[in-house]
């Protein structure tokens, strides 16, 4: 194998394709004329070696290697498929013609060349007019497998390339069957009358496609890592390069995706929730999408050339005004949208989410796109959330208040958790801070005696077990060593499967109560009064709470209060005046001068009360009424707490006539 021969084939081929793909690269800096110059450069080159019938032979395989053929023929057909791929029809137009033009007209260059140097009977030891005359037949056989080659590259590199997604073998695929095609059509139609016909056909096959696998790889690697420009790349139609009309049919096609864009774009301005507008510098709208009409009821042509100020509502100018001067919906990169109320045609307004987002042509703002959507109904979502919490902060407050006055406390324990949630009140009950956290179990319990602890602790055994609610007194000392006396209400809190998971209620501080309580004990011990006038003084301190709002004439009862009257809470909350039906004349004065008292002079006020039930039983209430100021110590309402002493009364009336039988004697 003569290896030096082979060397300077590859160098070459190197060479000429380092030539095109540097021109192709710099093609808009240098020109797409310098390309097309070199090309037909090359096609002269051609020529003159094939004057010169210049072939090496590569004596490994025994088959015959033509520079001009296997390098140029194969080089230009490349940077065809090239130009293709990464220009438009125009260009590769350009390409053919540009080729089979500088053929023509070398060749007849080249025959007049050669008459005058048959003229002046110049000495032509290698025969080369008759050589080059000879050989007229191929050039034109050459001519006509270009123009083949070019349509038949351009519908094989459209087939494979649908096909076959990798780059690589889209272009060795298509050079392989386009060479292979050169050299079969132009040997048979060449040497159709040599007896060496299969040896030229497997010498070009082998030569040209092994410049083909080198020249795939050359500019796989230039389209892959070197070439920045058109990384999707466009395949265009074939009638697009060899028809006249192939630009206005290209301009149709292009006329026909605009249309149906446009008629897409309309479709979605159209039928969005969006009003998209396109706004200038100055404010003034230059479009306005058509959804405007479902959205706010005016044409698009209503707003045209003018600004939207004049359907603000009046309360939101000013601000608004106020954030676009500021530009404040640009402020840190941020699209913030504008959140105003619209005047729709029929005259009722709507809250907008207005959103801009600015278009920069040359690093400075041309204009605005802005879109502007309803969120009436969001709004009015919030105000609603936004009046429940303030309702439920109320209520909070209400009966955080309620809690002070009833001297009750809130406690839910959490038994996977293993934490505790307390209100404020209990806090105080226990002489500690609100900001401290619930202590746990353990130390809560060292809160009690020893009986109470016991007696806690096997409640909440029971309550765990059987899921069995309680209610129990105990005794104990707060954090700053004073004698406490609670009513634990405990109810448990069960999860899945009806399976305990925790506990809540209310504890009662019952300590004056108790206290109260302790001393009628010691005064009936002393007159000697059967058991059962202890236990019945052992029932008092059940309470209730009563609320009266001024400005909604509303009254808020608990469930208690229902069952001190003998009523039911779903006959609804009686007023005033069906309260004072209850009372006796000298109760219904004491209840009026204390409301008086309340409402005219703001002081709080305790009475004593006795009234008669529906059913004819009597019974006695006590009263503890306080007013309700707002921020503004404006008088807003009053709260009361009612205590059912009835049983207390019974006590008292009892121990008042052995009273009057001992002063008797």
């Amino acid at each position: 194998m003569n290896y030096n021969l082979t060397l300077i084939l590859f160098l070459q081929s190197t060479l000429v394709a380092f030539v095109i793909l540097l021109l192709f690269k710099f093609r808009k800096k240098l020109g797409k004329g310098v390309l097309y110059a070199c090309l037909g450069l090359f096609q002269f080159v051609q020529v003159m070696i094939f004057i010169l019938n210049s072939v090496f032979q590569n004596f490994a395989y025994d088959f015959l290697v033509t520079p001009g053929s296997s390098i140029f023929v194969t080089i230009s057909l490349f940077t065809l498929l090239l130009i293709y791929i990464k220009e438009d029809a125009n260009e590769t137009r350009k390409i053919i013609s540009t080729i089979l033009i500088a053929n023509i007209l070398i060749y007849f260059i080249v025959i007049s060349f050669l008459w005058n140097l048959n003229g002046i009977n110049s000495k032509n030891s290698f025969s080369v007019t008759d050589n080059f005359l000879k050989n007229t037949p191929s050039f034109i056989v050459g001519n006509i497998a270009l123009f083949l080659d070019a349509l038949l590259l351009i519908f094989t590199f459209e087939f494979i390339s649908k096909r076959i997604r990798f780059l690589f073998l889209q272009i060795s695929i298509t050079m392989f069957v386009v060479l292979t095609f050169d050299t079969i059509f132009f040997s048979v139609f060449t040497f159709f009358n040599s007896n060496n016909l299969i040896d030229i056909i497997v010498s070009g096959l082998i030569s040209k496609n092994s410049f083909t696998i080198y020249y795939s790889l050359l500019f796989y690697f230039y389209l892959r890592f070197l070439d920045e420009t058109d990384k999707d790349l466009v395949y265009f139609k074939i009638k697009d390069v060899f028809k006249p009309l192939s630009y206005k049919q290209k301009f149709e096609v292009a006329v026909n995706d605009i249309k149906k864009a446009n008629e897409m774009y309309r479709l979605l301005t159209t039928n969005s929730n969006d009003i998209i507008c396109l706004q200038e510098l100055n404010g003034n709208y230059s479009y306005v999408s058509p959804s405007i009409k479902n959205i706010l009821g005016y044409e698009q042509s209503d707003f045209l050339g003018k600004q939207i100020f004049s359907i603000v509502h009046k309360d939101d100018i000013e601000e608004l005004q106020k954030k676009i001067s500021e530009k404040e919906f640009l402020k840190n990169n941020q699209k913030t949208p504008l959140i105003f109320r619209l005047k729709h045609k029929l005259g009722h307004y709507i809250w907008i989410e207005y959103s801009t987002s600015p278009i920069y042509q040359d690093n400075k703002i041309t204009s605005f796109v802005t879109s502007a959507r309803e969120i009436t109904d969001r709004i009015i979502s919030k105000n609603k959330l936004d009046n429940s919490l303030l309702l439920l902060q109320k209520r909070e407050k209400a009966l955080n208040e309620a809690s002070r006055i009833g001297k009750m406390g809130f406690i839910e324990y959490d038994a996977m958790k293993k934490t505790y949630i307390w209100s404020d009140y209990l806090f105080y009950i226990f002489g500690l801070e609100p900001s401290d956290r619930p202590p746990p179990q353990e130390t809560f319990l060292n809160y009690f005696e020893k009986e109470s602890r016991q007696r806690i602790l096997k409640n909440i055994k029971t309550l765990q077990e059987e899921g069995k609610s309680f209610n129990i007194e105990v005794k104990g000392k707060n954090q700053i060593n004073k004698i406490i006396w609670l009513r634990l209400i405990i109810e448990p809190v069960f999860g899945a499967n009806k399976i305990v998971v925790g506990r809540r209620g209310v504890l009662h501080d019952i300590t004056h109560t108790k206290q109260a309580q302790l001393k009628l004990e010691n005064s009936l011990e002393l007159l000697e009064k059967n058991e059962d006038s202890l236990n019945i003084a052992g029932k008092i301190g059940e309470l209730a709470f009563i609320e009266y709002n001024t400005k909604t004439d509303t009254f808020i009862w608990s469930d208690y209060a229902y069952k001190i009257f003998g009523l039911n809470p779903r006959n609804g909350t009686p007023t005033l005046k069906d309260v004072l039906t209850f009372f006796d004349e000298k109760s219904k004065i004491k209840l009026k001068n204390l409301i008086n008292k309340i409402n005219t002079k703001g002081q709080p006020g305790d009475i004593e009360l006795k009234g008669i039930k529906r059913n004819g039983e009597e019974f006695w209430v006590r009263n503890i009424a306080q007013p309700i100021f707002n921020k503004n110590k404006e008088l807003i309402g009053r709260r009361a707490i009612l205590q059912d002493i009835t049983k207390y009364k019974k006590v008292q009336s009892k121990l008042k006539t052995p009273k009057k039988s001992y002063k008797s004697l």
